[in-house]
């Protein structure tokens, strides 16, 4: 049995959402700042889309990160992703925040 109202927790996720400010992703060793298009929050996930330009040279991203407005660190993960040298990367968070 849940202890949280599901409003609660939709105007957390609200808040939490709003707090993550910075995304970045290492490419080739190298921690850069992704460029956030969207962060909305689905269902009980908060969701963000953000990019990571081209550079005009292929490299592998190997890691990505999330900070909070304070400059804490939320969150990391390790990752395998083939940057292009032509196109930009699309990067998708999935952060899902339920009551267990």
């Amino acid at each position: 049995m849940a202890f949280y109202t599901e409003e609660y927790l939709a105007k957390r996720r609200k808040k939490w959402i709003d707090s993550l400010t910075l995304f970045q992703y290492e490419e080739d060793g190298v921690w850069k700042t992704a460029q956030v298009n969207s962060k909305t929050v689905e269902g009980t996930d908060l969701i963000v889309l953000a990019n990571a330009p081209s550079t005009g040279s292929s490299g592998k991203i190997t890691a990505v990160r999330v900070y909070d407005s304070d400059g804490v660190l939320a969150g990391s993960a390790t990752v395998n992703i083939e940057h292009t040298s032509v196109q930009n990367t699309l990067l998708k968070f999935v952060l899902p925040i339920k009551e267990v």
